[in-house]
């Protein structure tokens, strides 16, 4: 689970009116729907997004899809266990739901809502999630990020998976340079069905260190999803690289 004394949103705008910043520490954030009807959206718009020992989250218990996350933001900071999870869930008051809904995607552009963020940064334990939940019918939602600089570290996570009967969902990441270290990860996984595909789009350099890339499907009648790595501006003289180092994984399986 998560920490405890996750209970409100605090909201900091400093002297100038017109910078306006988000930071959620020991708080939750989020939208949920436990009948019929699609989940309410979350979007926010700031310069920079903090999240630390804290929650934004949308959810679905009923049969229709959760609510969406868009972040727009310069620059996004994920620290000591800082979630964004868009998830599918039983209720259990009402069990024969059985999870049905969709989960909802995650997508974080900058600023105006077009271009890349500046960073994107996951530390100490922090994720970014689309899931679902244990005997859950639905599928798994995606996962859209572009920014100039990704770098995960410390056990940080994005992933998309379902630990129910739904299929996995998509992950794709477009960056100039993309890093993990210490037992980070991109990963999607299915125990039932098919497990979701990872496309990432890479201009410079992607590095791993004692960490893992990895799409799989666990179960017998599922299949394992894609994992594709391309360099995303072809027209550029650079040289894309790929190092890998210390117990790292690239794996579709």
């Amino acid at each position: 689970g998560f920490p405890s004394g996750m209970t409100i949103t605090d909201l900091m705008r400093d002297d100038d009116f017109q910078q306006f910043f988000v930071t959620a520490v020991s708080s939750v954030i989020g939208t949920a729907n436990f009948g019929e009807g699609i989940g309410g959206d979350i979007k926010i718009t700031t310069p920079s997004l903090e999240v630390s020992y804290g929650l934004i989250e949308t959810a679905t218990m009923g049969s229709d899809k959760a609510g969406d996350i868009q972040i727009n933001a310069s620059q996004v900071n994920l620290h000591d266990y800082g979630y964004l999870n868009a998830a599918v869930g039983i209720d259990p008051k009402k069990p024969e739901r059985n999870g049905s809904g969709h989960a909802g995607n995650i997508r974080l552009r900058d600023i105006e809502g077009i271009n890349p963020v500046h960073q994107i940064s996951l530390s100490n334990n922090s994720t970014i999630s689309v899931s679902t939940d244990l005997e859950t019918q639905g599928d798994a939602g995606k996962i859209d990020l572009k920014t100039q600089d990704l770098v995960l570290t410390d056990g940080s996570q994005i992933n998309s998976f379902s630990y129910g009967y739904g299929k996995g969902g998509l992950i794709n990441i477009e960056a100039n340079k993309m890093r993990l270290f210490n037992k980070s990860g991109i990963w999607t996984e299915a125990d039932h069905a098919g497990g979701g595909d990872i496309a990432l789009r890479v201009r410079d350099h992607l590095v791993l260190f004692n960490s893992k890339i990895t799409a799989e499907a666990r179960g017998e009648k599922g299949k394992g999803g894609n994992l594709t790595i391309n360099k995303s501006d072809n027209k550029s003289d650079n040289k894309f690289k790929i190092l890998a180092l210390s117990k790292s994984q690239l794996l579709a399986s």
